[in-house]
């Protein structure tokens, strides 16, 4: 059950764009133990001075399509799985024309009482005694 927001430059397609929300869900697929069908994704793209991403912090040459992918979900996964999220999101979004220097990601991670997919019920919190 995550939440993907993913923010990006208004010089991004709309096609563009869903071929990067694509990558960042297959590779929640294959390594993070999300289903296929449990997409919840939050595309923005910004104008200019709508993202103010440092160009070159820890020495990464970021260019003009320099993105920020925020992932939401359940605690629980390993620093493992992390890596090879992040190696797998970088991977696939190359295989659309991304380059990795461009992609920031940051995974939030909170419990099951923290979410509500609707009629103001947390579906996955513990039943009350």
């Amino acid at each position: 059950m995550p939440l993907l927001r993913l923010d990006l430059p208004d010089t991004v397609t709309p096609g563009e764009a869903r071929a990067l929300a694509d990558a960042a869900h297959a590779a929640l697929v294959a390594h993070m133990n999300v289903p296929e069908d449990d997409r919840f994704q939050v595309i923005t793209r910004h104008p200019p001075g709508g993202l103010v991403i440092d160009r070159d912090y820890l020495g990464i040459a970021r260019g003009d399509r320099a993105s920020i992918l925020q992932v939401t979900l359940r605690a629980g996964r390993s620093l493992d799985q992390k890596r090879r999220f992040l190696a797998e999101y970088a991977r696939r979004a190359g295989e659309a024309g991304w380059r990795a220097a461009d992609l920031m990601v940051v995974i939030h991670e909170n419990t099951p009482a923290d979410w509500s997919f609707g009629e103001g019920v947390a579906q996955y919190a513990p039943v009350a005694a």
